[in-house]
C-alpha cells in the first residue's frame, strides 16, 4: 500500500483525501495544534507509512518499574483521569525525544505525526520523560514509618522467620521506615504482606513534584509548547512525519511538523 492510503472500515482513503477524511474526526486535537503550533510525535520502530485507525492498548513499561508505574496510575485514576501510563500511547512534541524511541540494536525505526481522534483523552506531567521507580516516589513518612514499626512487631512475635525475615529484622533501629520499605518491594513474596505502594506515597508531595493534569484544553495546549510527555488514551491515526506530509498540512491551514523537527 502507497504512502498515504489508509484503510477504515472497508474505506480506502488515497493521498490527500487521506487527511480529508481523518480530519473531520480530529476536531479538538487540531485546535490545540493550532493554538500550541506543535503536533503529537511518537517514535515507532517500523518504517511503515501510516498506522490507523487503531485503539491505545494495555502496554507494560518499558524503562520504569511495573511497581511504580501502576502506584502512579492508581493515583492518577483517583483523580478522575481516563489516560494512563498502562493504558495510552505516550507522545511528544519534542522531536529529538521522539526520535530516540526509533532505534533498537539494528532495528530503525521512524517518527510519526500522531492524530487524535475527538474521544481521545489525554494527561500529562510536569515531565518531559519520566523513568519511574521506588525512589523517584515521594513516600509519607508517617505511614512508612508506622508500617516498619507493626512489621518489626509482627516478626517478633513469629517463631518460624525466613532468612530475608530474619534480615530486616536485624534492620531494626538501623534503617529507616522508608528505606525499609523500598527494600521489601524488591521481594514479590513480601508483598502481600506490605500496603500497596500506591497508599504510601504523600498525595501533596506527588501532586508538587508531577503537577499532573488530565483533559484540561488550556493545560494540553501549554504541555505541548513546553514538550511535555503526554499519555493519549483512544482512536488515533499515525502518519510517518515527511516533507510530503508538510506540504498536505500547509494546504489545509495547519503548521507544519517537518519544518519544527529541530526545535
Amino acid at each position: 500500500m502507497k504512502l498515504w492510503e489508509v484503510v477504515d472500515n472497508g474505506s480506502v482513503y488515497k493521498r490527500a483525501k487521506f487527511l480529508d477524511q481523518v480530519i473531520p474526526h480530529c476536531g479538538k486535537y487540531l485546535r490545540a495544534v493550532q493554538a500550541s503550533q506543535s503536533w503529537f510525535l511518537r517514535g515507532i520502530l517500523t518504517q511503515q507509512a501510516w498506522f490507523g485507525p487503531q485503539e491505545s492498548q494495555l502496554r507494560e513499561p518499558r524503562d520504569s518499574d511495573t511497581q511504580s508505574s501502576r502506584a502512579f496510575d492508581e493515583i492518577l485514576k483517583d483523580m478522575g483521569c481516563i489516560a494512563l501510563r498502562q493504558n495510552s500511547i505516550f507522545v511528544t512534541s519534542n522531536w529529538s525525544k521522539a526520535e530516540f524511541y526509533t532505534q533498537s540494536g539494528p532495528k530503525t525505526g521512524a517518527v510519526y505525526v500522531i492524530l487524535c481522534d475527538d474521544n481521545c483523552h489525554y494527561t500529562w506531567t510536569d515531565y518531559e520523560d519520566i523513568i519511574l521507580g521506588p525512589r523517584r516516589l515521594p513516600f509519607d513518612e508517617i505511614k512508612a514509618v508506622k508500617w516498619w514499626n507493626e512489621y518489626i512487631s509482627w516478626l517478633q512475635s513469629r517463631s518460624d522467620l525466613t532468612p530475608r525475615e530474619r534480615w530486616f529484622m536485624s534492620q531494626a533501629g538501623v534503617i529507616s521506615g522508608i528505606a525499609a520499605y523500598r527494600a521489601a518491594l524488591q521481594y514479590p513474596e513480601m508483598r502481600d504482606d506490605m500496603p500497596s505502594l500506591a497508599s504510601m506515597i504523600d498525595r501533596e508531595k506527588f501532586q508538587q513534584q508531577f503537577k499532573p493534569q488530565c483533559d484540561n484544553f488550556p493545560g494540553l495546549v501549554k504541555a505541548m509548547t513546553e514538550q511535555k510527555e503526554i499519555y493519549v488514551q483512544g482512536r488515533y491515526w499515525a502518519i510517518q512525519l515527511t516533507n510530503d506530509l508538510d506540504q498536505e498540512l500547509e494546504k489545509r491551514g495547519l503548521p507544519p511538523a517537518m519544518s519544527r523537527k529541530n526545535s
